[in-house]
This record gives structure tokens, C-alpha cells and sequence, in this order.
């Protein structure tokens, strides 16, 4: 899923982006000028996110908030925006601090509404004549969404909780665990899925608070951050190592299941 952006640390192409005489237009306040967003990329608490053909850059609210502005070639919008889009949220989602993102949306902009609902953004409110776009003032409608709506809709989370399950069989077999393990549950697979792609992306706490919240309102067991560096998880009374792209039971594990 996130194969498709990566982060950038400079706006130059960005840039190139929103001064494109097709682009330019339909960017809502708009300076006088070339636009410039360097100063903005270059702050480590923004984050720009392209691909081949544009990207989403996230800025910074507050902890936990981001708001998002996408900008693509005219030639990419469509499918390819859409893709991109949903995994800039996903990259966000797991690899940052973000629990919200939200977009606003000029009034008029029918490409910009549709895009934020098909990333999965819904309406929350209105703030009258906000901004200008085309020429006018208008008013603009904020959409948003949260790391828990997302969880419920965003591809690969399913899988990953499968990967995760088939390594805990793999391992309770290498250490001699017999106890067999809980039935496939999709919905378990998808939130341990999204916590696992939190925590092998340097997002351990934020992870275990994410599981543990669907932990306690599904009667599972919550689990508890050990180390940080590496990130070892204690689930029931055994321990998890979990590195960017695998997981290992420390051998004195004596009960495996989540």
C-alpha cells in the first residue's frame, strides 16, 4: 500500500506542481506570484508525501492532527489520485503521530469533495466565506477522518493480521507450545493488522494505545510496551520482539495467544 509515496524533504517538485498553468487555478488562496511551500516542507512537523505523478503535503495543527492539501499532474487525476491518496493516509496513519487527518474543501471544488469522500474524509461543518477560490470568496467545508474510521475500511490491515497470526502458529511450533490458538476473526486481524504497522514503523506507543482501546471494548487482553529499542510487547505473560518486517516470541513465552 505505501509503496506508492514516499516522504520528500524539499518542495521542488511540489512546487513545480502547483504553478502548472493547469494547476495553478484551482489552488484556493493562492498568492500573488510563484507559489513557494518550501518554507513549509522544510518543518520537520509537516510532512510532504509524493509520488510519480503529485503528492498530499500534511500539515502539522496540533499532536495527533493533521490537515492535508493534494496537488497531481492534470494527466494523474482519477485512479491514480485516488490510490495515492489513500495510501499517503495509510503511510500517515502508521507511520506518524496522526490520529485525524481533515481536508478542507472550498465551496465549488467538485473534484476536491469527491476526492476527500473517496479517501474515506467525511463532512463535519462549515465555515462561511473562509477562503478565496476562482476568484471568489467562498465558504469552505471541513471533512475529516479518524485512525479508527480508517482502521474499519483501509485495504491490507486484514492481511497483515493474518501475516501476524501465521507467524505466532510459526512460532508456538518452534518453541513447543501446544495450546492451540483462537479462530480467524476478521475483525481482529484487521486492528492487530493497523497496530502492527504502527509499531514496526517506529510508532510502538502509539500501536499498544490503538490495540488496546479495541482490546478492552472486545474482552481480549491488553498488552504492554516493554522496551522501546528494540520494541518488545508483553501479551498474557509472554513477549513479542517485533522488528520492521517480522516478529519473534522470546523464548521464555509460555502463552502466545492475543
Amino acid at each position: 500500500m505505501t509503496d506508492t509515496v514516499w516522504r520528500e524533504f524539499d518542495a521542488v517538485r511540489l512546487n513545480a506542481i502547483l504553478n502548472n498553468p493547469e494547476v495553478r487555478p484551482w489552488v484556493a488562496d493562492a498568492v500573488e506570484g510563484v507559489i513557494d511551500v518550501s518554507p513549509n516542507v522544510a518543518s520537520r512537523d509537516n510532512v510532504l508525501l509524493m509520488g510519480e505523478h503529485g503528492g498530499v503535503l500534511f500539515f502539522k495543527l496540533t499532536n495527533g492532527i493533521y490537515e492535508a492539501h493534494t496537488q497531481v499532474m492534470p494527466e494523474a487525476r482519477g485512479a491514480w489520485t485516488l490510490e495515492m491518496t489513500r495510501a499517503a493516509v495509510y503511510w500517515m496513519f502508521t507511520r506518524t503521530d496522526a490520529f485525524e487527518v481533515l481536508t478542507r474543501v472550498p465551496q465549488g471544488h467538485i473534484a476536491a469533495k469527491g476526492a476527500a469522500e473517496a479517501t474515506g474524509l467525511s463532512y463535519e461543518f462549515t465555515r462561511p466565506m473562509e477562503l478565496t477560490f476562482r476568484g471568489k470568496v467562498r465558504d469552505v467545508h471541513i471533512h475529516g477522518l479518524t485512525i479508527q474510521k480508517w482502521a474499519t475500511q483501509a485495504d491490507g490491515l486484514i492481511d497483515r493480521g493474518q501475516w501476524f497470526h501465521r507467524r505466532l502458529a510459526e512460532e508456538a511450533k518452534r518453541l513447543g507450545i501446544t495450546e492451540p490458538p483462537h479462530e480467524d476473526d476478521e475483525n481482529h486481524n484487521r486492528y492487530v493488522g493497523a497496530a502492527l504497522e504502527m509499531a514496526m514503523h517506529s510508532q510502538p506507543v502509539k500501536a499498544v494505545q490503538f490495540y488496546n482501546r479495541w482490546a478492552t471494548v472486545s474482552r481480549h487482553k491488553p498488552v504492554q510496551l516493554v522496551t522501546f529499542d528494540p520494541v518488545v510487547v508483553k501479551f498474557d505473560i509472554g513477549r513479542l520482539l517485533i522488528g520492521s518486517d517480522d516478529v519473534e516470541v522470546v523464548p521464555e513465552l509460555a502463552e502466545w495467544r492475543i
